[in-house]
C-alpha cells in the first residue's frame, strides 16, 4: 500500500484528479490479476519464472505468481528507476 501512496503523491504535483485516477487505474489493473495471473511477463532483472509485471502508465506493477489462485505484488514501481536488489 506503501508504493501506492507514494505513487498517488508523486502524481499530484502536477494534477490531484490525474493522481486520482491513476491510483484507480493500477489497482484496477491488479485486480485484472484474479482473472488472468499469468498476463504479466517474466521480471527480466530477476529472470525468475514467478516474479513478472504488469506495466500501467509510467509504473510497474511487480508480482509474485505464487498459483493460479494467488498472487502477491511486490511492488508498485516507477518504470523510470531501476528495481531494487530485493523485493
Amino acid at each position: 500500500m506503501n508504493d501506492l501512496h507514494t505513487a498517488r503523491e508523486y502524481a499530484a504535483v502536477t494534477s490531484a484528479v490525474y493522481a486520482d485516477r491513476l491510483v484507480n487505474r493500477l489497482i484496477a489493473r491488479t485486480d485484472m490479476l484474479a482473472s488472468f495471473p499469468e498476463a504479466g511477463r517474466m521480471v527480466p532483472e530477476f529472470n525468475e519464472p514467478t516474479v513478472r509485471e504488469l506495466p500501467e502508465r509510467s509504473f510497474r506493477i511487480v508480482y509474485r505468481l505464487i498459483s493460479l489462485s494467488r498472487v502477491d505484488i511486490l511492488r508498485i514501481h516507477p518504470a523510470a528507476l531501476p528495481l531494487p536488489d530485493t523485493l
